[in-house]
Protein backbone atom coordinates (compact mmCIF):
# COMPACT_ATOMS: atom_id res chain seq x y z
CA UNK A 1 0.00 0.00 0.00
CA UNK A 2 1.28 3.48 -0.88
CA UNK A 3 0.37 6.82 0.67
CA UNK A 4 0.89 10.39 -0.46
CA UNK A 5 0.92 13.30 1.97
CA UNK A 6 1.89 16.97 1.86
CA UNK A 7 4.77 18.14 4.04
CA UNK A 8 2.57 20.51 6.02
CA UNK A 9 -0.18 17.92 6.57
CA UNK A 10 2.28 15.32 7.86
CA UNK A 11 3.96 17.79 10.20
CA UNK A 12 0.63 19.04 11.53
CA UNK A 13 -0.17 15.47 12.53
CA UNK A 14 3.24 14.47 13.92
CA UNK A 15 5.09 17.54 15.15
CA UNK A 16 2.82 19.80 17.21
CA UNK A 17 3.81 20.02 20.87
CA UNK A 18 2.93 22.15 23.86
CA UNK A 19 -0.20 23.96 24.94
CA UNK A 20 -3.40 24.76 23.13
CA UNK A 21 -3.21 28.53 22.73
CA UNK A 22 -5.54 30.77 20.71
CA UNK A 23 -4.04 34.11 21.67
CA UNK A 24 -1.76 34.64 18.65
CA UNK A 25 -4.60 35.62 16.30
CA UNK A 26 -5.86 36.67 13.84
CA UNK A 27 -3.59 35.04 11.30
CA UNK A 28 -2.85 36.79 7.99
CA UNK A 29 -5.17 35.99 5.11
CA UNK A 30 -4.06 33.89 2.14
CA UNK A 31 -3.64 37.00 0.00
CA UNK A 32 -1.57 38.67 2.70
CA UNK A 33 0.53 35.53 2.96
CA UNK A 34 1.26 35.47 -0.77
CA UNK A 35 2.14 39.16 -0.73
CA UNK A 36 4.48 38.57 2.21
CA UNK A 37 6.27 35.73 0.43
CA UNK A 38 6.77 37.92 -2.64
CA UNK A 39 8.10 40.75 -0.50
CA UNK A 40 10.68 38.51 1.16
CA UNK A 41 11.78 36.98 -2.15
CA UNK A 42 12.10 40.45 -3.66
CA UNK A 43 14.63 41.41 -0.98
CA UNK A 44 16.94 38.49 -1.72
CA UNK A 45 20.03 38.67 -3.92
CA UNK A 46 20.32 37.32 -7.44
CA UNK A 47 20.21 33.54 -7.63
CA UNK A 48 17.59 33.14 -4.91
CA UNK A 49 15.23 30.28 -5.81
CA UNK A 50 11.55 30.17 -4.88
CA UNK A 51 8.77 27.55 -4.83
CA UNK A 52 11.09 24.55 -5.14
CA UNK A 53 9.14 21.34 -5.73
CA UNK A 54 10.49 18.50 -3.59
CA UNK A 55 9.49 14.87 -3.11
CA UNK A 56 10.78 12.08 -0.91
CA UNK A 57 9.72 8.55 0.02
CA UNK A 58 9.97 6.28 3.03
CA UNK A 59 8.46 2.79 3.28
CA UNK A 60 5.71 3.44 0.77
CA UNK A 61 4.97 6.95 2.05
CA UNK A 62 5.51 9.74 -0.48
CA UNK A 63 6.01 13.17 1.06
CA UNK A 64 5.90 16.17 -1.23
CA UNK A 65 5.64 19.92 -1.16
CA UNK A 66 7.24 23.17 -2.25
CA UNK A 67 9.98 24.85 -0.23
CA UNK A 68 9.53 28.61 -0.01
CA UNK A 69 13.08 29.61 -0.83
CA UNK A 70 16.71 28.49 -1.20
CA UNK A 71 19.73 30.77 -1.36
CA UNK A 72 22.60 28.72 -2.88
CA UNK A 73 25.34 31.24 -2.01
CA UNK A 74 24.49 30.96 1.68
CA UNK A 75 23.46 27.28 1.43
CA UNK A 76 20.30 28.26 3.28
CA UNK A 77 16.78 26.91 2.93
CA UNK A 78 14.08 29.32 4.08
CA UNK A 79 10.59 28.56 5.34
CA UNK A 80 8.70 31.86 5.19
CA UNK A 81 5.84 32.52 7.60
CA UNK A 82 3.76 35.67 7.56
CA UNK A 83 2.55 36.89 10.93
CA UNK A 84 1.05 39.85 12.72
CA UNK A 85 2.10 41.17 16.12
CA UNK A 86 4.70 40.31 18.74
CA UNK A 87 6.53 37.06 17.88
CA UNK A 88 7.29 36.40 21.53
CA UNK A 89 3.58 35.69 21.96
CA UNK A 90 3.58 32.92 19.35
CA UNK A 91 2.57 29.59 20.98
CA UNK A 92 5.15 26.81 21.13
CA UNK A 93 2.92 24.51 19.08
CA UNK A 94 3.14 26.96 16.16
CA UNK A 95 6.92 27.27 16.39
CA UNK A 96 7.53 23.52 16.63
CA UNK A 97 5.30 22.98 13.60
CA UNK A 98 7.19 25.59 11.59
CA UNK A 99 10.58 24.09 12.46
CA UNK A 100 9.32 20.62 11.57
CA UNK A 101 8.25 21.78 8.13
CA UNK A 102 11.58 23.51 7.56
CA UNK A 103 13.58 20.44 8.60
CA UNK A 104 11.55 18.10 6.39
CA UNK A 105 12.06 20.42 3.43
CA UNK A 106 15.73 20.56 4.38
CA UNK A 107 16.03 16.79 4.17
CA UNK A 108 14.21 16.65 0.84
CA UNK A 109 16.50 19.35 -0.56
CA UNK A 110 19.65 17.60 0.68
CA UNK A 111 18.49 14.36 -0.89
CA UNK A 112 17.55 16.01 -4.19
CA UNK A 113 20.77 18.01 -4.57
CA UNK A 114 23.29 15.83 -2.78
CA UNK A 115 24.03 18.35 -0.02
CA UNK A 116 26.07 17.18 2.97
CA UNK A 117 24.95 20.03 5.24
CA UNK A 118 22.44 22.83 5.20
CA UNK A 119 21.37 25.93 7.07
CA UNK A 120 17.65 25.76 7.78
CA UNK A 121 15.93 29.07 8.49
CA UNK A 122 12.54 30.34 9.58
CA UNK A 123 11.74 33.78 8.20
CA UNK A 124 8.88 35.53 9.98
CA UNK A 125 7.52 38.47 8.02
CA UNK A 126 5.24 40.90 9.84
CA UNK A 127 2.65 42.08 7.35
CA UNK A 128 2.00 45.21 9.38
CA UNK A 129 5.54 46.49 9.91
CA UNK A 130 7.09 44.72 6.87
CA UNK A 131 9.86 43.56 9.21
CA UNK A 132 11.68 40.22 8.89
CA UNK A 133 12.84 38.06 11.79
CA UNK A 134 15.36 35.37 10.82
CA UNK A 135 15.92 32.23 12.93
CA UNK A 136 18.56 29.72 11.80
CA UNK A 137 19.66 26.17 12.54
CA UNK A 138 22.65 24.31 11.09
CA UNK A 139 22.15 20.63 10.26
CA UNK A 140 24.01 17.81 8.60
CA UNK A 141 22.15 15.83 5.97
CA UNK A 142 22.19 12.84 8.32
CA UNK A 143 20.50 14.81 11.12
CA UNK A 144 17.74 15.94 8.76
CA UNK A 145 17.27 12.40 7.46
CA UNK A 146 16.79 11.05 10.99
CA UNK A 147 14.18 13.71 11.71
CA UNK A 148 12.38 12.96 8.43
CA UNK A 149 12.25 9.22 9.15
CA UNK A 150 10.86 9.85 12.65
CA UNK A 151 8.01 11.94 11.27
CA UNK A 152 7.27 9.41 8.53
CA UNK A 153 7.17 6.51 10.99
CA UNK A 154 4.72 8.31 13.24
CA UNK A 155 2.48 9.14 10.32
CA UNK A 156 2.67 5.61 8.90
CA UNK A 157 1.66 4.06 12.21
CA UNK A 158 -1.59 5.99 11.98
CA UNK A 159 -2.05 5.65 8.21
CA UNK A 160 -1.70 1.85 8.18
CA UNK A 161 -4.19 1.54 11.02
CA UNK A 162 -6.66 3.80 9.25
CA UNK A 163 -6.28 1.93 5.96
CA UNK A 164 -7.12 -1.33 7.72
CA UNK A 165 -10.18 0.29 9.26
CA UNK A 166 -11.28 1.67 5.90
CA UNK A 167 -11.04 -1.77 4.26
CA UNK A 168 -13.08 -3.39 7.04
CA UNK A 169 -15.61 -0.57 6.96
CA UNK A 170 -16.09 -0.77 3.20
CA UNK A 171 -16.56 -4.53 3.29
CA UNK A 172 -19.19 -4.23 6.02
CA UNK A 173 -21.02 -1.37 4.32
CA UNK A 174 -21.05 -3.29 1.05
CA UNK A 175 -23.03 -6.06 2.76
CA UNK A 176 -25.25 -3.68 4.73
CA UNK A 177 -28.97 -4.00 3.99
CA UNK A 178 -31.73 -1.46 4.46
CA UNK A 179 -32.83 -1.96 8.09
CA UNK A 180 -36.58 -2.10 7.40
CA UNK A 181 -38.56 -4.60 5.37
CA UNK A 182 -39.64 -2.06 2.79
CA UNK A 183 -39.35 1.60 1.95
CA UNK A 184 -42.01 4.10 2.81
CA UNK A 185 -43.75 6.00 0.04
CA UNK A 186 -41.22 8.45 -1.41
CA UNK A 187 -38.33 7.17 0.70
CA UNK A 188 -36.80 5.02 -2.01
CA UNK A 189 -36.90 7.82 -4.58
CA UNK A 190 -35.02 10.10 -2.21
CA UNK A 191 -32.45 7.42 -1.38
CA UNK A 192 -31.73 6.72 -5.04
CA UNK A 193 -31.34 10.44 -5.77
CA UNK A 194 -28.90 10.82 -2.89
CA UNK A 195 -26.87 7.86 -4.11
CA UNK A 196 -26.69 9.31 -7.62
CA UNK A 197 -25.51 12.65 -6.30
CA UNK A 198 -22.74 10.95 -4.32
CA UNK A 199 -21.75 8.74 -7.24
CA UNK A 200 -21.59 11.59 -9.74
CA UNK A 201 -20.13 14.20 -7.40
CA UNK A 202 -23.05 16.57 -7.90
CA UNK A 203 -24.95 18.75 -5.44
CA UNK A 204 -28.52 17.85 -4.56
CA UNK A 205 -31.26 19.86 -2.90
CA UNK A 206 -34.27 17.80 -1.84
CA UNK A 207 -37.63 18.64 -0.29
CA UNK A 208 -39.81 15.83 1.01
CA UNK A 209 -42.98 15.46 3.11
CA UNK A 210 -42.81 14.87 6.84
CA UNK A 211 -42.74 11.24 7.88
CA UNK A 212 -41.17 9.50 4.87
CA UNK A 213 -37.91 8.80 6.73
CA UNK A 214 -35.64 11.43 5.19
CA UNK A 215 -32.78 10.91 7.64
CA UNK A 216 -32.34 7.21 6.96
CA UNK A 217 -33.05 7.74 3.25
CA UNK A 218 -30.09 10.13 3.19
CA UNK A 219 -27.59 8.32 5.39
CA UNK A 220 -28.07 4.78 4.05
CA UNK A 221 -27.28 5.50 0.36
CA UNK A 222 -24.31 7.65 1.35
CA UNK A 223 -22.90 4.76 3.34
CA UNK A 224 -23.36 2.51 0.32
CA UNK A 225 -21.41 5.06 -1.73
CA UNK A 226 -18.66 4.96 0.90
CA UNK A 227 -18.45 1.19 0.45
CA UNK A 228 -17.59 1.73 -3.21
CA UNK A 229 -15.00 4.45 -2.43
CA UNK A 230 -17.14 7.04 -4.21
CA UNK A 231 -16.99 9.23 -1.11
CA UNK A 232 -14.85 8.96 2.01
CA UNK A 233 -16.91 10.58 4.73
CA UNK A 234 -20.30 12.09 5.48
CA UNK A 235 -21.04 15.49 6.94
CA UNK A 236 -24.60 15.54 8.28
CA UNK A 237 -25.57 19.10 9.19
CA UNK A 238 -28.75 19.83 11.11
CA UNK A 239 -30.60 23.08 11.72
CA UNK A 240 -31.64 22.14 15.25
CA UNK A 241 -30.47 19.82 18.01
CA UNK A 242 -33.40 17.34 17.58
CA UNK A 243 -32.25 16.73 14.02
CA UNK A 244 -28.85 15.72 15.33
CA UNK A 245 -30.50 13.18 17.63
CA UNK A 246 -32.46 11.74 14.71
CA UNK A 247 -29.26 11.21 12.75
CA UNK A 248 -27.58 9.45 15.66
CA UNK A 249 -30.68 7.29 16.09
CA UNK A 250 -30.53 6.34 12.40
CA UNK A 251 -26.92 5.23 12.81
CA UNK A 252 -27.90 3.17 15.87
CA UNK A 253 -30.65 1.54 13.81
CA UNK A 254 -28.12 0.53 11.17
CA UNK A 255 -25.80 -0.91 13.84
CA UNK A 256 -28.63 -2.99 15.32
CA UNK A 257 -29.73 -4.18 11.89
CA UNK A 258 -26.21 -5.23 10.93
CA UNK A 259 -25.74 -7.09 14.21
CA UNK A 260 -29.08 -8.87 13.84
CA UNK A 261 -28.38 -9.98 10.28
CA UNK A 262 -24.77 -10.92 10.97
CA UNK A 263 -23.77 -9.27 7.68
CA UNK A 264 -20.81 -7.43 9.20
CA UNK A 265 -19.77 -9.68 12.07
CA UNK A 266 -20.30 -8.71 15.67
CA UNK A 267 -20.30 -4.96 15.06
CA UNK A 268 -20.50 -2.54 12.17
CA UNK A 269 -17.03 -0.90 11.89
CA UNK A 270 -18.45 2.55 11.30
CA UNK A 271 -17.12 5.56 13.19
CA UNK A 272 -19.56 8.28 14.12
CA UNK A 273 -18.42 11.62 15.51
CA UNK A 274 -20.77 14.22 16.98
CA UNK A 275 -19.64 17.84 16.98
CA UNK A 276 -21.25 20.38 19.27
CA UNK A 277 -20.74 24.10 19.76
CA UNK A 278 -17.75 25.16 21.84
CA UNK A 279 -19.84 26.78 24.55
CA UNK A 280 -21.69 23.48 25.06
CA UNK A 281 -18.53 21.36 25.18
CA UNK A 282 -16.38 23.71 27.29
CA UNK A 283 -15.51 22.35 30.74
CA UNK A 284 -14.17 25.67 32.05
CA UNK A 285 -16.25 28.50 30.57
CA UNK A 286 -14.68 30.96 33.01
CA UNK A 287 -11.18 30.36 31.60
CA UNK A 288 -9.41 31.32 28.37
CA UNK A 289 -8.22 28.77 25.79
CA UNK A 290 -4.53 28.72 26.70
CA UNK A 291 -2.28 26.73 29.00
CA UNK A 292 -1.79 29.58 31.44
CA UNK A 293 -5.52 29.71 32.15
CA UNK A 294 -7.16 26.36 31.40
CA UNK A 295 -5.78 23.04 32.73
CA UNK A 296 -7.22 21.18 29.72
CA UNK A 297 -5.28 23.44 27.34
CA UNK A 298 -2.00 22.92 29.23
CA UNK A 299 0.08 20.33 27.35
CA UNK A 300 -2.83 19.62 24.99
CA UNK A 301 -0.65 18.58 22.04
CA UNK A 302 1.65 16.50 24.25
CA UNK A 303 -1.31 14.29 25.21
CA UNK A 304 -3.27 14.48 21.97
CA UNK A 305 -1.83 11.31 20.38
CA UNK A 306 -2.92 9.10 23.27
CA UNK A 307 -6.34 10.74 23.47
CA UNK A 308 -6.89 10.39 19.73
CA UNK A 309 -5.95 6.70 19.77
CA UNK A 310 -8.27 6.01 22.70
CA UNK A 311 -11.14 7.83 21.01
CA UNK A 312 -10.76 5.87 17.78
CA UNK A 313 -10.93 2.58 19.65
CA UNK A 314 -14.70 3.04 19.97
CA UNK A 315 -17.16 3.24 17.07
CA UNK A 316 -19.50 5.88 18.48
CA UNK A 317 -18.08 9.23 19.49
CA UNK A 318 -21.09 11.18 20.61
CA UNK A 319 -20.76 14.14 22.94
CA UNK A 320 -20.65 12.00 26.09
CA UNK A 321 -18.05 9.58 24.71
CA UNK A 322 -15.74 12.35 23.49
CA UNK A 323 -15.99 14.07 26.86
CA UNK A 324 -15.16 10.87 28.72
CA UNK A 325 -12.03 10.22 26.64
CA UNK A 326 -10.93 13.85 26.78
CA UNK A 327 -11.18 14.13 30.56
CA UNK A 328 -9.41 10.80 31.03
CA UNK A 329 -6.44 12.22 29.08
CA UNK A 330 -6.77 15.75 30.47
CA UNK A 331 -7.42 17.48 27.15
CA UNK A 332 -10.19 19.80 26.01
CA UNK A 333 -13.25 17.84 24.75
CA UNK A 334 -14.16 20.44 22.14
CA UNK A 335 -10.72 20.59 20.54
CA UNK A 336 -10.25 16.84 20.76
CA UNK A 337 -13.41 16.48 18.66
CA UNK A 338 -12.08 19.10 16.24
CA UNK A 339 -8.82 17.17 15.84
CA UNK A 340 -10.71 13.92 15.24
CA UNK A 341 -12.82 15.63 12.59
CA UNK A 342 -9.81 17.28 11.01
CA UNK A 343 -7.81 14.11 10.56
CA UNK A 344 -10.76 12.34 9.00
CA UNK A 345 -10.53 15.16 6.40
CA UNK A 346 -6.77 15.44 6.01
CA UNK A 347 -5.71 11.85 6.48
CA UNK A 348 -8.11 10.68 3.91
CA UNK A 349 -9.82 7.43 4.60
CA UNK A 350 -11.76 7.63 7.86
CA UNK A 351 -15.53 7.92 7.70
CA UNK A 352 -17.16 10.32 10.08
CA UNK A 353 -20.64 11.58 10.62
CA UNK A 354 -20.28 15.19 11.64
CA UNK A 355 -23.43 16.49 13.24
CA UNK A 356 -23.59 20.19 13.78
CA UNK A 357 -26.04 23.07 13.75
CA UNK A 358 -26.09 24.83 10.37
CA UNK A 359 -29.27 26.89 10.26
CA UNK A 360 -27.70 29.73 8.27
CA UNK A 361 -26.55 27.43 5.48
CA UNK A 362 -29.98 25.85 5.13
CA UNK A 363 -31.66 29.23 5.01
CA UNK A 364 -29.16 30.51 2.45
CA UNK A 365 -30.01 27.66 0.07
CA UNK A 366 -33.72 28.25 0.53
CA UNK A 367 -33.40 32.01 0.03
CA UNK A 368 -31.36 31.48 -3.13
CA UNK A 369 -33.96 29.10 -4.56
CA UNK A 370 -36.81 31.53 -3.83
CA UNK A 371 -34.89 34.42 -5.34
CA UNK A 372 -34.25 32.51 -8.55
CA UNK A 373 -37.89 31.55 -8.95
CA UNK A 374 -38.96 35.14 -8.44
CA UNK A 375 -36.43 36.22 -11.05
CA UNK A 376 -37.98 33.88 -13.60
CA UNK A 377 -35.66 30.90 -13.20
CA UNK A 378 -36.72 27.35 -13.80
CA UNK A 379 -39.11 26.11 -11.15
CA UNK A 380 -39.73 22.65 -9.87
CA UNK A 381 -42.74 20.59 -10.76
CA UNK A 382 -45.00 19.50 -7.93
CA UNK A 383 -44.22 16.08 -6.54
CA UNK A 384 -47.00 13.56 -6.41
CA UNK A 385 -48.29 12.83 -2.87
CA UNK A 386 -45.74 10.95 -0.82
CA UNK A 387 -42.96 11.30 -3.40
CA UNK A 388 -39.64 13.02 -2.83
CA UNK A 389 -39.39 16.36 -4.54
CA UNK A 390 -35.86 16.72 -5.86
CA UNK A 391 -34.09 19.85 -7.01
CA UNK A 392 -30.65 19.38 -8.46
CA UNK A 393 -28.59 22.52 -8.14
CA UNK A 394 -26.25 22.93 -11.09
CA UNK A 395 -22.62 23.87 -10.52
CA UNK A 396 -23.17 27.01 -12.56
CA UNK A 397 -25.64 28.25 -9.97
CA UNK A 398 -28.80 27.60 -11.99
CA UNK A 399 -31.48 25.18 -10.91
CA UNK A 400 -32.68 22.20 -12.93
CA UNK A 401 -35.61 20.52 -11.28
CA UNK A 402 -37.72 17.41 -11.63
CA UNK A 403 -39.49 14.61 -9.82
CA UNK A 404 -38.70 10.92 -9.67
CA UNK A 405 -41.09 8.01 -9.78
CA UNK A 406 -40.55 4.54 -8.35
CA UNK A 407 -38.81 3.30 -11.49
CA UNK A 408 -36.14 5.90 -10.95
CA UNK A 409 -37.00 7.88 -14.07
CA UNK A 410 -36.62 11.64 -14.03
CA UNK A 411 -39.43 13.89 -15.24
CA UNK A 412 -37.63 17.05 -16.32
CA UNK A 413 -39.04 20.49 -15.57
CA UNK A 414 -39.98 22.80 -18.39
CA UNK A 415 -36.94 24.32 -20.07
CA UNK A 416 -34.57 21.61 -18.78
CA UNK A 417 -34.15 18.98 -21.51
CA UNK A 418 -32.61 15.68 -20.44
CA UNK A 419 -29.00 15.12 -21.46
CA UNK A 420 -27.49 11.74 -22.28
CA UNK A 421 -25.82 11.68 -18.88
CA UNK A 422 -29.08 12.49 -17.11
CA UNK A 423 -30.90 9.76 -19.01
CA UNK A 424 -28.22 7.28 -17.98
CA UNK A 425 -28.71 8.26 -14.37
CA UNK A 426 -32.22 6.78 -14.49
CA UNK A 427 -30.63 3.34 -14.22
CA UNK A 428 -28.47 4.22 -11.22
CA UNK A 429 -30.69 2.51 -8.67
CA UNK A 430 -29.62 -0.93 -9.85
CA UNK A 431 -26.14 -0.14 -8.49
CA UNK A 432 -27.43 0.55 -4.99
CA UNK A 433 -27.45 -2.62 -2.94
CA UNK A 434 -30.59 -2.74 -0.84
CA UNK A 435 -32.40 -0.10 -2.89
CA UNK A 436 -33.65 -2.37 -5.64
Amino acid sequence: MTYVVAVRAMCEFTAKRGDLDLRFTPAPTSLEGMAGHLAVAGRRASGYQTEITLTGTHRGLTVRGRADGFYPLANRLEEIKTCRGDLTRMPDNHRTLHWAQARVYGHLLCRARGLAMLTVALVYFDIGTQKETLLEEFHTARDLEIFFVEQCERFLDWAVQEEAHRAARNAALGALQFPHGQFRSGQRELAVSVYRAARDGKPLMAQAPTGIGKTLATIFPLLKACAEDQIERIFFLTAKTPGRALALDAIDTLHRSAAASGSSGSALPLRTLELVARDKACEHPDKACNGESCPLALGFYDRLDAARSAALAGPKLDRAAVREVALAHEVCPYYLAQELARWGRRGGRRLQLLLRQQRDAVRAHADQSVARRRAGGRGAQSARPGAAHVQRVARSGGVAAGTQNRAGHVAQAAGAPATRVERAQACADRNVSGLR
